[in-house]
């Protein structure tokens, strides 16, 4: 370990709070055949992230969740990103029979970057109001969604324009409820 960052003191030896992860890193003197020990901790700051997506309005929609569909809407057709378009809703509708993008967009108004944020996709076809769902993220029942994707960022620095996602979905209706849950570490925030 001739070109180690670090080395046993009095030498530089530590850094703390990596990114402002609470991770801790300390390089020791070596106590038997080794060269060196390391000595990680690890206490995550628990207010120092803040995952989240904007809650529902009173028609159950949330700014941050839509659909990109490749069919063409008002003019704009395909594909947002494929086609050089900032990512955003549109008004786009599910095109029925094809790929489509579900997208939500994830903001962390903390000063530390989120790690490993999970972002949970929960669908109903044909619709939220119609029964027939298996899973349901708020009781656990069949109540209304019946499919689940997930993605995770891996890193989420601080945004206030947020990070758009997205899971590619072949709906059978052009009628399609939609649900995102946004996790980081052990915290779990109900969003819509």
């Amino acid at each position: 370990m001739t070109d180690a960052g670090f080395l046993p003191a009095p030498a530089v030896n530590s850094v703390n709070n990596i990114d402002g992860t609470g991770l801790n890193v300390e390089v020791l003197p070596a106590t038997g055949a080794e060269d060196y020990r390391v000595h990680i901790t690890y206490n995550p700051p628990a207010t120092l992230v803040d995952a989240w997506i904007h809650p529902h309005d009173g028609n159950w929609r949330s700014p941050d969740i839509w659909v990109d569909s490749p069919s063409c809407n008002n003019g704009t057709c395909g594909f947002d990103a494929d086609n050089g378009r900032t990512e955003t809703d549109r008004g786009d509708l599910p095109k029925p029979g094809v790929v489509n993008r579900l997208y939500a967009r994830i903001f962390n108004h903390g000063p530390g970057t989120a790690h490993n944020v999970r972002v949970d996709f929960y669908l109903s076809e044909p619709f939220h109001a119609l029964d027939g769902g298996d899973v349901d993220p708020d009781t656990g029942g069949n109540t209304a969604f019946n499919e689940h994707f997930f993605t995770v960022i891996a890193d989420l620095p601080p945004t206030d324009t947020g990070v758009p996602v997205f899971r590619s979905v072949d709906p059978a209706h052009s009628a399609l409820g939609r649900r995102a849950h946004v996790r980081q570490s052990e915290d779990r925030s109900r969003l819509q």
